[in-house]
């Protein structure tokens, strides 16, 4: 999940960027017949109105719109990266995980050190089941980004779900060497461990990140889970 919700982060700052994320469903709708008009008037084709109009038909969750609107601005710019990155991020919403990894690719040739789209193409190949290209994946990222606390955390939670727990902490280690003060890095390495039955490792852990001030609703589960 940490991919797609990277993604999701990635288009929310996109819809901010265009003062549309505080907008209702309604106001987004009223913003959409607006675009709408500005494009039937306009007298030259507007890359830009494009992206901004399928912004919002992300923001309402009209995939299919989206996708046409996205298909259209590639017949016109072929290597819009932008619209690359966006489609292949609704054709994961849609379960179309060939286009999305497609549209991936198509990115990474362009911009190779996309993390981003890095991220989005690793998510893709873990629903697809493509278990050697996310490994794959998981190691070039880390060696393009020693430094991104994200790939660590992609891979640690990959290891996990794969049963691979000595590894996982190993990498929940490197994502807090980044962020050492992350309550989430922190509580999911606890949840490791216990997977790992280290559980009074865990409660150390557990125990600070209730000094940190998370909820005891947050952390009950897994302090009884160290008993």
């Amino acid at each position: 999940m940490i991919g797609m919700i990277r993604a999701l982060m990635i288009v929310i700052c996109m819809l901010w960027s265009l003062g549309l994320s505080a907008q209702t469903p309604q106001q987004l709708r009223d913003s959409l017949s607006a675009l709408n008009r500005e494009i039937a008037l306009s007298t030259t084709y507007s890359v830009d109105l494009h992206l901004r109009k399928a912004a919002i038909n992300v923001q309402l969750q009209q995939w299919d719109y989206a996708i046409d609107e996205y298909s259209e601005i590639l017949s016109k710019e072929e290597g819009n990266i932008t619209a690359l990155f966006f489609r292949a991020y609704v054709y994961n919403n849609v379960r179309r995980y060939a286009d999305a990894e497609s549209d991936y690719r198509k990115v990474l040739i362009r911009a190779p050190r996309n993390l981003e789209a890095r991220i989005g193409l690793t998510e893709t190949y873990i629903r697809q089941g493509k278990k050697t290209e996310v490994w794959d994946e998981l190691n070039i990222m880390t060696k393009l980004f020693p430094d991104s606390a994200s790939v660590y955390v992609m891979r640690a939670s990959y290891e996990h779900k794969e049963g691979m727990y000595d590894q996982a902490i190993y990498d929940w280690d490197k994502a807090l060497e980044k962020d050492c003060d992350n309550a989430d890095y922190m509580l999911s390495k606890a949840v490791t461990m216990i997977s790992a039955n280290r559980k009074r490792e865990a409660l150390v852990i557990l125990r600070r990140l209730e000094t940190m001030g998370v909820s005891q609703q947050t952390l009950h589960e897994w302090i009884e889970k160290c008993k």
